[in-house]
């Protein structure tokens, strides 16, 4: 196909010099190849230059290709364009694929030099193709995408004119036209054949095109857009219309941007005619129901939805910063529903789908209409006459009483938004209660597996009453009328209501009840003696079938929105019976495996809402109740209830010597289960998790209440280092086990109390005995004075130290037994330094330096310790890095003091990891054992 020419472009081998004589009508290429496929193979070659050109295996240098891509230019300019405007105008005949591969071609050169009189021929190229009906959907594609590409260059050209401070250049000008131009011409495509393809292609290019907004000579064209995207928006087809919206967003920004008062004047009309376009597009189709039942597809349910939901957002940025807008759609709104509401239905012969439109675009703007401060008007009149305008919107949309769900759920939609603006006009109130109220009742039949429109009504229905209790004041009647909600919501047959929209309606009526003075205590007396008898039932008639256990999960939510929200207000000694009643006794005693969380979302609830310095006798009930628990059974559930009841205690502890000595009897209750460090490998993850997280908060809350214990908290994270665990394999676990360390070598700290310092600090250097046999593997070793270890594990004595005597080898690779006497802060550095080596998941990495650093820290300025057990560790043949050489042994402790030493913690992070094997995981894609 030609000579490789001369030149810096030369090295791509393809024919770039010679162009401007090759592409005229004489072009000569190899005789073999017809004369009629020639441009067809010169356009295959020109559209891979500039690809080759910008691709990273072209091995060239910088400066050499950027000589290249100024060739390109130059031949863009000077040969691509008059071949692209020669194939445009039919000077080498009419073959179908001339076309696509010239539009291909266009794309890739837009950027290149292609000048703005070629764009513009081209432009009108595929139009005319289009208006012939002799484009194929692929040309069409690449037509759409060479403009796109082309709007694109014009948009950079004119941002670097204007970086350059060139704004009237007259490049810049030209720039300009072309892109007011390309817009032109995608817009005659979208008139003569509008679909998704050339809609997405129109936003895209007017997107990049839309810095040519304020030039006066061309606001006549961009008015002219924008009423063509009005038309776009109302199509008839749903998927034109979605494909159109993105505009507005976009002009809507130009427009805030503009700084040209004559630019805002000329579009003002505009948004009116937008918002009602927007509001009539977005109504429900004629014929979508019929008796109540839903008759459009999933499909185009789904997609219907999709463009609502758009639609609420244009609507909202359209009205946003323009209150003459707000106010005109709310005198709009007033007027249409006046027309379409009457005595509590649909007018006659109006629809219900113009009347849910309009109530679609009040929901939309309802936080801009009805917000604080109130819109803002240019006089007390015209302010005067907005609330009343709102006054009416409310009192029509609360008096509808309508059997169809899609319309009940939008008016629940925009009643639930009223916000704060409900409080000052206290007369709207009960219309607008019994109008959402009413939408509890309303039942609707749909087709097997269709999305049930009455779930989503309920669902809004009780959010809207939910946001109302919370800005109205609760009266009697009111808690009346949600009370009588609730129980019909739970005996309609067949169920319409899920759960979750219930527990919001339970929430909402618990707000109602506090907020009625008086009448509150004895009414949260009797909804907390409902929900006991309601539990007992349930509980009694509790089997292990899944039914019953999603009953009693439903059941033990119910009361934790109760303890939630009714704090404060419910009686003590009422909330004393519940907790000490017989069925909740047993649920502490043994709960259900399925519903174990669940309970424990309900104490957590009801301690969370008793914190009070003065009110803790709540907590420490249930802290008794769950400690007497976990002393016969250990359970997830009374480790994190124990957890939550510490954390509400620990602000109060050091006031209210009462509390330390009911702590203590917690964290004994605990030790006693957990005596044996064989639990750690015997328990579940889950439960060692809750474990560790409770002796983290604890040792962190109370460090000197008995040094004993937090001794054996200390020695327990010890032995989670060094054994095996499953725990390993829970983040949240591994953390809490290694902040118990790191809590207790922060009391070593120079801005610790001295006392606490100085326990603590005995505590990094007292001795202990680790039993543990090297290059093997098995179990810890029993309770008791002597505890028998495998594979490099150590064992807890029951005295809470590490478990005496010598551990004898069980099980595969049990090789020589070991007992040495080691400080429990070196114990601790042989726990992070083995974790790093493979024990630990290779994500601990970070929270390990973060405990690494405290050990350092706890040492004051001292760092011997360091260095000395780090030596002794190296010589260890238990150590799973022992085997290095002995001069990457000298050199890793010469940087790790060095790097301690000047705080570059950084820098030892990567050492340690190097050192340690790196963060490397087997094919499994769990942490690797063996580095």
């Amino acid at each position: 196909g030609g000579g490789g020419g001369g030149g810096e472009a030369s090295v791509l081998g393809l024919p770039v010099d010679p162009l401007a004589a090759a592409f005229g009508p004489s072009v000569q290429v190899h005789s073999q190849v017809p004369t009629e496929l020639r441009p067809l193979l010169v356009l295959q070659l020109l559209c891979l230059m500039p690809e080759v050109v910008e691709h990273r295996s072209l091995s060239v240098k910088p400066s050499h290709r950027t000589m290249l891509v100024a060739e390109l230019r130059a031949q863009g300019a000077e040969a691509v364009s008059p071949f692209l405007a020669h194939c445009a105008a039919g000077g080498f005949g009419t073959h179908v694929r001339l076309p696509l591969l010239c539009f291909r071609c266009a794309e890739q050169w837009a950027s290149y030099g292609l000048t703005w009189a070629t764009c513009d021929v081209l432009g009108t190229f595929a139009c005319r193709l289009l208006a012939a009906n002799q484009i194929d959907g692929h040309t069409l594609q690449a037509s759409l995408d060479f403009l796109t590409a082309a709007a694109s260059a014009v948009s950079s050209f004119t941002d670097h004119q204007q970086h350059q401070q060139h704004q009237q250049s007259q490049g810049s000008q030209a720039a300009a036209a072309v892109g007011a131009g390309i817009v032109h011409r995608i817009l005659d495509m979208a008139t003569a054949c509008p679909n998704e393809l050339i809609v997405n292609a129109l936003v895209e290019a007017a997107a990049f095109c839309l810095y040519t907004l304020e030039h006066p000579e061309h606001r006549g064209l961009w008015v002219g857009v924008c009423q063509a995207f009005l038309a776009l928006s109302a199509h008839p087809s749903l998927v034109v219309a979605q494909a159109a919206l993105p505009f507005w967003p976009r002009l809507y920004a130009a427009l805030r941007a503009a700084t040209d008062p004559a630019t805002h004047q000329a579009y003002a009309s505009l948004h009116g005619s937008a918002a009602q376009v927007l509001t009539m597009r977005a109504a429900w189709p004629a014929g979508c129901e019929r008796d109540g039942q839903w008759l459009l597809t999933l499909q185009d349910f789904e997609d219907q939805e999709s463009f609502r939901n758009e639609t609420r957002t244009v609507l909202r940025d359209l009205v946003k910063d323009r209150p003459g807008l707000l106010a005109e759609v709310a005198a709009s709104a007033t007027g249409l529903l006046a027309a379409c509401v009457c005595d509590g239905g649909i007018a006659p012969g109006q629809s219900w789908q113009a009347t849910e439109a309009v109530l679609h675009t009040l929901s939309a703007v309802a936080p801009l209409l009805f917000g604080q401060p109130p819109p803002h008007t240019s006089d007390a009149a015209a302010a005067a006459a907005l609330e009343d305008q709102l006054r009416s919107i409310v009192a029509l949309a609360s008096s509808l009483r309508t059997n169809l769900p899609a319309l009940q759920c939008t008016s629940s939609t925009f009643l639930g938004r009223l916000g704060p603006w409900v409080r000052n006009n206290v007369g709207c109130v009960e219309g607008v209660y019994g109008h959402l109220v009413h939408g509890l009742s309303l039942h609707e039949v749909g087709p097997a597996g269709y999305p049930s429109m009455r779930i989503k009504e309920d669902h809004v229905c009780c959010v809207a009453l939910l946001k109302l209790a919370r800005v109205t004041p609760g009266t009697e009647a009111l808690v009346h009328v949600l009370h009588g909600a609730y129980i019909n919501t739970g005996t309609m047959q067949p169920p319409t209501m899920t759960p979750k929209s219930r527990r919001l309606l339970l929430e909402a009526l618990c707000i109602s009840v506090t907020n009625c003075g008086e009448l509150a205590a004895n009414a949260s007396d009797q909804m907390l003696q409902g929900w006991l008898d309601q539990l007992k039932m349930t509980a009694q008639q509790t089997s292990t079938g899944p039914e019953s256990l999603e009953t009693l999960r439903g059941c033990l939510l119910d009361g934790a929105v109760l303890f939630r929200n009714l704090k404060g207000v419910a009686a003590e000694s009422k909330m004393h019976t519940v907790l000490c009643d017989p069925i909740v006794m047993a649920l502490v005693e043994g709960c259900p495996a399925d519903v174990e969380r669940d309970l424990t979302t309900l104490f957590s609830c009801l301690v969370a809402s008793h914190t009070a310095p003065d009110n803790c006798n709540l907590v420490v009930l249930v802290g008794n109740q769950h400690a007497q628990a976990l002393t016969r059974c250990c359970s997830v559930h009374c480790l994190e209830v124990l957890r939550c009841c510490l954390g509400a205690v620990m602000k109060h502890g050091a006031a209210i010597p009462q509390l330390q000595g009911v702590v203590g009897a917690w964290v004994s209750s605990v030790t006693l289960v957990w005596a044996d460090a064989a639990l750690l490998q015997q328990q579940p993850a889950r439960v060692c998790t809750a474990f560790f997280q409770f002796m983290e908060l604890w040792v962190e809350a109370w460090p000197l209440q008995n040094q004993h214990t937090v001794c054996w908290a200390f020695d327990c994270a010890l032995t989670a280092l060094l054994l095996p665990l499953p725990l390993h394999q829970d983040r949240t676990g591994c953390r809490a086990v290694l902040a118990v360390a790191a809590n207790v070598c922060r009391m070593c700290s120079e801005t610790a109390p001295h006392q606490i310092a100085e326990a603590a600090r005995a505590l990094l250097f007292s001795p202990t005995r680790i039993n543990t046999v090297a290059n093997g593997t098995g179990h810890a070793g029993g309770p008791g004075g002597g505890g028998a270890g495998d594979g490099g594990s150590s064992s807890l004595g029951g005295d809470g130290s590490v478990g005496h005597g010598v551990g004898s080898g069980h099980g595969a690779g049990a090789g020589v037994s070991y007992q040495l006497e080691e400080a429990r802060g070196q114990v601790l550095l042989r726990g992070l330094l083995t974790g790093l080596s493979g024990l630990l998941p290779s994500w601990m990495l970070d929270d390990v330096m973060v405990t690494f650093q405290a050990l350092c820290h706890a040492l004051v300025g001292n760092l011997e310790p360091i260095v000395v057990w780090a030596c002794a560790l190296l010589e260890d043949p238990r150590f799973p890095r022992s085997s290095v050489s002995p001069t990457a042994k000298g050199k890793f402790i010469i940087d790790l003091r060095k790097y301690v030493e000047t705080g570059q913690w950084t820098r030892c992070k990567n050492l340690l990891k190097k050192f340690c094997g790196g963060k490397r995981k087997n094919t499994s894609g769990m942490p690797s054992t063996a580095r």
